[in-house]
């Protein structure tokens, strides 16, 4: 059976929630520590959800400035063809009269969320959560014995189905892959991969060949303290969408 690292395998069981790297994993966290970083996490992803709107409005929001977008592409394009606005409107009159009503929605679903956010960042609640994990964090890398001067590199991660011998991604939602950030170090000739539970260990003498592969993911979190947006990572155009949902 093919094995893919962090990825999950669904061929036999849909329901399979251990990824394929188990058989790799050399050291892990006592069971109390587990528990108070799940416990520590489940708060985070509360205040987390608290930020956002929900995501049937975060679907619309989404929905009204791409089609807003549209329209005035639409009307650009007319008048590129030297067209007036009462042509354009004579063309497609309910989409230029809709365009005001999408902006509005768009307009309001973004102040909320503004609103939300801002709310959310001067709780009292908020400072008190990131000082436990904090010292969570510091607990676990402790506990697994991480050097300081480990990268933090994201490595991709999917569900996949095999058929026929071949690797079938499976989306969830519109997350094609999860990008998932790795305390990554050498040591002693084997390559080790840490998060916060477990460590991947990995001699380096089993790797025979590093192959690029040119395709687009969409990934539904951004875990970089440098925006997508902004270089070094802008020219890779990266697609990252907001959606309150445990992947």
């Amino acid at each position: 059976m093919k094995k893919i690292i962090f990825g999950l395998n669904l061929t036999d069981n849909k329901k399979n929630d251990l990824t394929d790297e188990q058989p790799l994993v050399t050291k892990r966290l006592t069971g109390w520590q587990q528990e108070e970083l799940a416990r520590t996490n489940d708060q985070v992803n509360e205040m987390q959800k608290r930020a956002t709107l929900p995501n049937g409005w975060l679907i619309a929001k989404g929905a009204f400035g791409v089609l807003a977008l549209i329209i005035v592409s639409g009307i650009l394009g007319g008048f590129a063809k030297d067209l007036t606005f009462e042509q354009i409107y004579h063309n497609a009159s309910y989409l230029v009269l809709a365009l005001p009503e999408l902006s509005v929605g768009w307009l309001i679903l973004f102040v909320m969320e503004k609103k939300r956010k801002t709310t959310v960042e001067k709780s009292p609640e908020l400072v008190q959560i990131k000082s436990q994990m904090e010292a969570v964090v510091s607990h676990s890398v402790d506990e697994l014995s991480l050097p300081e001067d480990a990268v933090k590199i994201d490595f991709l991660s999917y569900r996949y189905l095999i058929k026929n011998g071949e690797i079938k991604p499976r989306s969830l939602l519109m997350a094609t892959h999860l990008n998932l950030a790795m305390n990554t170090f050498v040591q002693d000739g084997r390559l080790f991969l840490a998060n916060l539970e477990q460590v991947v260990e990995i001699p380096l003498k089993d790797f025979s060949s590093i192959e690029r592969v040119n395709k687009n993911v969409m990934i539904p979190q951004w875990n970089k303290d440098v925006p997508w947006t902004k270089e070094p990572y802008k020219k890779y155009k990266f697609a990252v969408f907001k959606i309150n949902t445990d992947l």
